[in-house]
């Protein structure tokens, strides 16, 4: 029995390699929308293309991709790119 996950949003961390991307396409392919969250821009955003290509939604925002690098020693403040 195949779950939705139909007007639920995910937040990946991780979602740019590995166990967490392939997490991404998964809960994407079960109808959740998805933020991608991860270390690496350019595979963030091969990861939203991908979801994309496969009939998923990201969460269209400017949170749709989340650079979780840490900003200097800012008390854990985080960059976050569109």
């Amino acid at each position: 029995m195949a779950t939705s996950l139909a007007g639920l949003t995910a937040l990946v961390t991780g979602a740019t390699s590995g166990i967490g991307r392939e997490v991404a396409l998964q809960l994407a392919e079960h109808g959740a929308d998805v933020v991608v969250h991860g270390r690496s821009a350019e595979r963030g955003a091969k990861t939203v293309r991908d979801i994309q290509n496969a009939g998923g939604k990201h969460v269209s925002s400017p949170l749709s991709y989340v650079n979780g690098a840490v900003l200097h020693a800012t008390g854990g403040q985080r960059a976050i790119a569109a």
